[in-house]
Parts: C-alpha cells; sequence; structure tokens
C-alpha cells in the first residue's frame, strides 16, 4: 500500500527549516581554497568499466578497492594494489555491486547485479551474494538470490530503523515495458531483507512501489529526521523520487522532491542522485541530469519567513555544468577540508574544451543579497582527469590521511584510477 502525503511534510523537512542555521549565515566571505589531486593508475586495461568501490576487504584498516567490469569482479590491495580474484565464474554480464558487512565479522560481503541486458525486460537480472573465502586468491562463493529483468542498480539502507540494513533493488525499466520508450508497465523498486543465513535461507522480498519509476537509473539514501530511518531517493524520468516505510509491512510513502531537468519527455527527469551537506544540518542534492544527460546539478534548501517564522520552502536547482557529455557519476566530498562539500562529476563522451571524457570536482560559493534566502552560486571547474570516460566513482581516505580521495573506473577507456588528495593551495597561488 502508497500512501502519498504533501512533499514536504512527507520528507520531514520541517525539521531542517527549525533546527538548522540558514545558509545566509555562512555565505562565504573570501575565496575558497582549491584542492589538488595526484593521478595513481591502478589499472590501464581493467575491462569495460561498470562500477567501483570502496571497502576494507582484509580488515587491515585500510580502504581497498573493489572494482567490477562486464565480466569480472576484483578487488586490488590498499597500497600495493595487488589484484585478487571476487569472482569470474557467474554467467551473464555485470552491472552493479554494493557491499555490506551482513554477519559483523569486518568483512564485507557483496550484493552483485548480472545477468543485464538493458533491452530484455522479460528475462535475465540476477541478484547475488558473494562471501570472501579463506585465501585472498581464492574466488568467492555466491548464491542467487533473485531474478528480475534489467536489474540495474543496488544499495544497502535501514528504512525501518532497526540498526539492520536491508537491499533496495531498482531494475532500470519495467518489466515487459516496450521500446522505444519503456514507460509502461512501471518498474518495480525491491526491498529485500537478509535471513540470519544469506547464503542459505531465503530472502524476504516486498515490493516498495510499481506505479511511479519509469528508467530508475540512481539510487541514494538519506536521513533527514535523524531518526535512524534512512529515506531511499530514485533518479528517474519522473525526477528525484523519494519512498518511506511508514512502520507497517507493506505501507510505504511515496513523494517527488524535485522533477529534475525541466525540458520535455523524454529529456526530463534525473539519472543520478548524491547526498551532500552546506554544514551539518544543511543538506545539498547532487545530480545528474536528465538520464545519460548534460548537466550538472545541486539543489540547496530555499527558506522563506512568514510572520517572522523561517519556514521550508522548496529546493532550488541550479545548474553548475551544462556542457556535459554522457554524465554517469556523481557525488561529493569535502576535499578542501573547509567544512562545505564540492560536487564530483564524471562522464563517459567527449566534453568542450578539450572534447575527451572526464571527471570534474566544481569548488562551490554561495552569495547572497541583503534579504534574499536563496543562495547564488556559483562554482570553478577543477578538472581531474581528461582520459576517464567515467562509469562509476567512489569517495573515501584511501591514504589514511583525513582527506577524501576519489576512485574512478572507465567504461570505453577501461582503465582504473586512484586520485590522491594533496592538500589545497589558495586560488591566487
Amino acid at each position: 500500500m502508497m500512501e502519498t502525503r504533501n512533499r514536504w511534510a512527507a520528507m520531514g523537512l520541517a525539521i531542517w527549516a527549525l533546527a538548522a542555521a540558514p545558509l545566509a549565515t555562512r555565505a562565504q566571505e573570501t575565496e575558497p581554497a582549491v584542492p589538488k589531486f595526484e593521478i595513481h593508475e591502478i589499472s590501464g586495461d581493467i575491462g569495460t568499466g561498470r562500477c567501483v568501490d570502496l571497502v576494507d576487504v582484509n580488515s587491515d584498516g585500510k580502504l581497498d578497492v573493489v572494482a567490477m567490469t562486464s565480466n569480472k569482479i576484483v578487488w586490488f590491495e590498499n597500497p600495493s594494489w595487488k589484484e585478487h580474484v571476487v569472482s569470474n565464474g557467474i554467467d551473464g554480464t555485470f552491472i552493479h555491486m554494493a557491499p555490506d558487512d551482513l554477519d559483523g565479522d569486518g568483512v564485507p560481503e557483496l550484493a552483485v547485479a548480472a545477468d543485464w541486458n538493458i533491452n530484455d525486460t522479460t528475462s535475465g537480472g540476477s541478484l547475488y551474494m558473494l562471501r570472501k573465502g579463506d585465501s585472498p586468491d581464492k574466488e568467492w562463493e555466491h548464491v542467487k538470490i533473485i531474478e528480475e529483468p534489467t536489474l540495474h542498480r543496488l544499495l544497502w539502507a535501514d528504512m525501518d530503523g532497526d540498526d539492520k540494513n536491508e537491499l533496495i533493488a531498482a531494475p532500470l525499466k519495467g518489466k515487459g515495458s516496450t521500446p522505444p520508450f519503456f514507460r509502461n508497465p512501471s518498474l518495480r523498486l525491491i526491498r529485500l531483507l537478509p535471513p540470519e543465513n544469506p547464503f542459505k535461507d531465503e530472502w524476504e522480498m516486498e515490493v516498495i512501489d510499481e506505479r511511479y519509476l519509469q528508467i530508475a537509473h540512481g539510487l541514494a539514501k538519506v536521513d533527514w529526521e535523524f531518526d535512524g530511518k534512512d529515506s531511499v531517493l530514485v533518479a528517474a524520468l519522473s525526477g528525484i523520487n523519494q519512498f518511506d516505510y511508514l512502520g507497517k509491512k507493506g505501507i510505504w510513502n511515496w513523494s517527488l522532491v524535485a522533477p529534475g531537468n525541466p525540458q520535455a519527455f523524454p529529456a526530463c527527469g534525473a539519472g543520478e542522485i548524491a547526498i551532500g551537506q552546506f554544514d551539518e544540518r544543511n543538506p545539498m542534492m547532487g545530480t545528474i541530469e536528465p538520464w545519460h544527460g548534460h548537466q550538472a546539478v545541486i539543489y540547496t534548501l530555499n527558506r522563506q519567513k512568514e510572520d517572522g517564522t523561517e519556514r521550508l520552502k522548496l529546493w532550488d536547482r541550479h545548474v553548475i555544468d551544462d556542457t556535459l557529455k554522457g554524465g554517469h557519476a556523481i557525488g561529493w566530498g569535502d576535499f578542501d577540508q573547509d567544512g562545505e562539500d564540492e560536487l564530483i562529476a564524471g562522464f563517459r563522451e567527449n566534453t568542450p574544451p578539450d572534447n575527451k571524457p572526464g571527471l570534474n570536482v566544481y569548488d562551490l560559493h554561495f552569495t547572497y543579497e541583503s534579504g534574499q534566502v536563496d543562495p547564488k552560486v556559483t562554482s570553478k571547474t577543477i578538472p581531474l582527469d581528461t582520459d576517464m570516460a567515467t562509469e562509476s566513482i567512489a569517495i573515501g581516505d584511501v591514504n589514511g590521511d583525513g582527506l577524501p580521495d576519489v576512485v574512478a573506473i572507465g567504461r570505453s577507456t577501461e582503465n582504473l584510477r586512484y586520485y590522491e588528495n594533496k592538500g589545497v593551495t589558495k586560488k591566487s597561488e
């Protein structure tokens, strides 16, 4: 059963309006510092890149790199970058993965979407669980959980607040949907609850939604209300959709957070979604719009005052870059350690001014006019790479120096790179 409410009440964002310090009090007075990165090649011929993640595979306290291509999954040991097999024995094309430590032993298990065929909406789409064996060079054990045609994105989230993650699975297209636009029927957003033994027992499956989503390409989670319950955000043809568990099995709330790119169908909606923050109580959303699109976009909270009381109004949409081609990755990191996240976006196709694919960081600058409640946002583009047809990125402290680093995997360029954050320098230097 799906309930719909006023979009802002449904998200509980009134809490942001009451508890958060207004963005205007944090307006930058000086020019921000600029982060610098050093590129390290982990692999120059890894194959057609699909997904990359950062996780401590061998429990040594360092983030290792887990990389997925169309036909294999491997992990690279930090800092030697020695390659180890994860799985190359699963049939069908790989498309996505999501790690989580299900048994609490400090070693992550891996959810994997395989048997990928973008245009087959009637069969295929296999979900597997993988776990590491005793030897680092032994292929991981795997078991098939479900099948869902065009299964495309996976996300671990605690939607019911029980301190245990559930697995959210989203196909790209609806089962049985037809070309050219694959809009009908809508796709099924699925929630899977891990059993006591995830590799032997049956998983409980629940359909969150099968009415509101077409071409769902990006997933994110956020606890807007700080109550221990994650909301799941889905970037789709309709825009940014939010789903919340309402405390009883089968009862969910849907709301449309933002419609995304305002152009007419099919150049509408959003393709990627990630959550960042201006400060501890002020969130920002980052998107690629539309699906595989040309825009890197951020959303900031707009507050208005009525009778002297500050209330949340709407999200303000700010297009940071509209020159991208094949945008396919989005993320946030406080790379310059100024307390405010910077946006990072990757794109797969040749893009001006270098007519190459790549990866950009956007150093954001917020300014206000007198009485203004929504900021004017400007940004400086910092190119990280122009030889990376970016399919997927991961952000984390790879070298243990306290600064967020970046890892990216390329599709047509078939490379895997680590971008070491070397700290900041002033723009004037």
